[in-house]
Order: structure tokens, then C-alpha cells, then sequence
């Protein structure tokens, strides 16, 4: 879980894991809803005992099978057991250890190969529980079975999955036009816009006064301020945002663009998914 303190400024700072309970969900008995369900459809699905899910088979997958500490991309849509659909994703990218925002959805590709395509059945415990929720227009009853639909369409490391996140933000960079970024950091990319005064930069533990614009690479900005106020401490801050920072001077205006291991990680956080490269455009006011 993570905790976030302010909604304004809430996407630069590191989130911090909450002191929760990590032991596994306790089953809920969906088993029979699952089988009544395939039964009136004519269908066949195999419950694998260690996901505790059912899946069918509709496409077999020829590539890497997906594991634990696979970086995954798929596309999936999630439906209640009557069709409405609730959520849906051509490419989302996650490490089944790591997170995904539905348990079930990462319980699902764990039974599953690069390339294949299944219907996945996932018991209530690891979808949305004993809580009723509002999806896409759809009210999702308590204990709701959902069917998720999942096309595995890569499976790879994270060396690679950085690799494909470089190859990004420098076609990013090219389209708008940059063209004297450097990389001041392994996965941190950085065009100054307006230099700045002087020699001086922050230091760690500045008090740091700032405007900025967070975005990711289709330009869909996801949060912004202007005089906002920051501790600069690596404790506090994303480390792409943090060791950026430490590089500016006075009215220096700059654009840095991270890849996710310098943000929000293998996690994510609230409308930024896992594996997301961030861009930042900060004009440094005050330190």
C-alpha cells in the first residue's frame, strides 16, 4: 500500500510501504459459483492448484512462461460473470512478485506462456472481495467472481524492459525537438531550457521553492505546481526528481525524463502504472 501525504504534490514523493499484513488472503469458496457458471455455458476450465484460479486455454503460448520475477506486458479485459465489462488494458506491463493491480490478473498470467491467450475465472479473494465497487459504469456486487480475458504479449527481464524505456525517451526527446539532452545519470535524461544564475545548486537537504509539470511520454500531464515547496532529501523524493534536482541552479528551467526505476518502480502509484518513464519540467525559483 502506499501512503501518499498531499494530493497537489503527491506523485513526487516516494511512497512509503504501510505496516500491513503480508500473510496470503484467506480463500473465499467461489468454486461453486465458478462451476455453475461453466456448466451453463458448456464450458471446461482447469483450476490450477497453485494460483487457485480456472483457466481455459483459447490460445497455447509458444515463448518464455511467465514467472514470479517476470516483467510481463499484457492485454486483458475484465468482465463480471454476465459480460459487462469493468476494466480493460492493451499494454500493461507488471512483475507478478512485484504488484498488479488486480492479484488475480498476476495469478492468472502465472499460469500462462509469452504469446499465449486464456480465460481466467478469479474467485472473489483475489479480485475486489467483500466490497462493492464502481467500474467503467458497472457496480461490481460483493464477492463478485470476475472473468478476465489476458493476452501475454511479452515476457522479459528488467535489464531489458530499462532497455526499452531508454529507447523511448530518446524517440520522445527527438519528436519535441530536444536536442541537447544528455544523460546526467544512468536512466536520467536532461535539456536545460533556461540556463540558470550563477555556480550555486542545492545541496542535500535544501529547502527547494519550484514550479514544475509532471507528464508521461503521450504528454498527459499528472500533476503540477507552482512555488511549491520540497525538502530535497532522497528519502522524501523519487530518485530521478531528487538527483535532478541537485543539479539546478537558480531560475535554471529543465526538462528531466526518467525511466521508472527512477520514479515510481515495479509499483506504481495511483493513475501511474509500474514500469512508467516520467518527465519532469521544473523551473528552480529558490534553494
Amino acid at each position: 500500500m502506499k501512503l501518499l501525504p498531499y494530493l497537489s504534490t503527491a506523485f513526487i514523493f516516494l511512497t512509503l510501504l504501510s505496516g500491513c499484513d503480508n500473510d496470503e488472503p484467506e480463500p473465499v469458496n467461489d468454486d461453486a459459483v465458478i462451476q455453475q457458471h461453466l456448466a451453463a455455458n458448456n464450458l471446461t476450465a482447469t483450476k490450477s492448484d497453485d494460483w487457485e484460479v480456472y483457466y481455459i486455454e483459447l490460445e497455447p503460448g509458444t515463448g518464455e512462461p511467465v514467472e514470479l520475477n517476470s516483467v510481463v506486458e499484457i492485454e486483458y479485459e475484465n468482465a463480471l460473470l454476465d459480460g459487462q465489462v469493468i476494466s480493460s488494458d492493451t499494454n500493461y506491463v507488471f512483475v507478478p512478485e512485484a504488484y498488479s493491480f488486480m492479484e488475480g490478473v498476476a495469478r492468472g498470467a502465472l499460469t500462462m506462456s509469452e504469446g499465449g491467450k486464456s480465460l481466467i475465472f478469479i474467485p472473489s479473494v483475489y479480485a475486489y472481495g467483500p466490497y462493492t465497487r464502481a467500474l467503467n459504469g458497472v457496480t461490481v456486487p460483493p464477492n463478485a467472481v470476475i472473468q478476465s480475458t489476458i493476452t501475454v504479449k511479452d515476457v522479459r527481464t528488467r535489464g531489458e524492459q530499462k532497455f526499452m524505456e531508454i529507447d523511448a525517451i530518446e524517440d520522445y526527446l527527438t519528436e519535441e525537438g530536444y536536442t541537447e539532452y544528455f544523460e546526467e545519470m544512468d536512466g536520467l535524461f536532461k535539456q536545460v531550457l533556461t540556463e540558470g544564475q550563477g555556480t550555486a545548486t542545492p545541496v542535500e537537504g535544501s529547502r527547494i521553492v519550484i514550479n514544475y509539470e509532471g507528464s508521461f511520454l503521450d504528454g498527459t500531464v499528472f500533476d503540477s505546481g507552482n512555488s511549491a515547496q520540497f525538502n530535497l532529501t532522497s528519502s522524501e523524493l523519487i530518485a530521478g526528481f531528487y538527483e535532478g534536482a541537485l543539479t539546478m541552479k537558480r531560475d535554471e528551467e529543465t526538462i528531466f525524463v526518467m525511466t521508472s526505476d527512477l520514479g515510481y518502480r515495479d509499483v506504481g502509484t495511483g493513475a501511474i502504472a509500474p514500469f512508467t518513464p516520467l518527465v519532469f519540467k521544473i523551473k528552480m525559483l529558490e534553494f
